[in-house]
């Protein structure tokens, strides 16, 4: 993932969990990306953004999540994908 520079395939499925502590104990949730057909988020390259919630066994948000693209869109260089760890309470509110 981090050496990864190029466009990812349709089907590409990305997971990252949050923490609500500075130790990494406390799961607050987790956020995710599925790479989509040609077309479904263009504005974002594709991808669908999800969440789930901290136990992992409801899906709490999906789609073109405006939250997650006005993050994400910034990162056009790399597919839209950052490497870099933002934990929750700091990711940037929607416009």
């Amino acid at each position: 993932m981090k050496s990864h520079s190029a466009a990812f395939p349709r089907g590409t499925l990305i997971l990252k969990e949050k923490f609500g502590d500075a130790e990494g104990t406390k799961t607050e949730l987790f956020t995710g990306m599925i790479k989509r057909e040609s077309g479904y988020n263009p504005d974002c390259g594709d991808w669908e953004f999800f969440t789930l919630s901290a136990d992992a066994k409801q899906v709490t948000s999906r789609g073109k999540l405006k939250n997650c693209m006005a993050c994400h869109v910034e990162y056009k260089d790399s597919d839209y994908v950052t490497k870099e760890y933002v934990p929750y309470s700091q990711r940037k509110k929607p416009q």
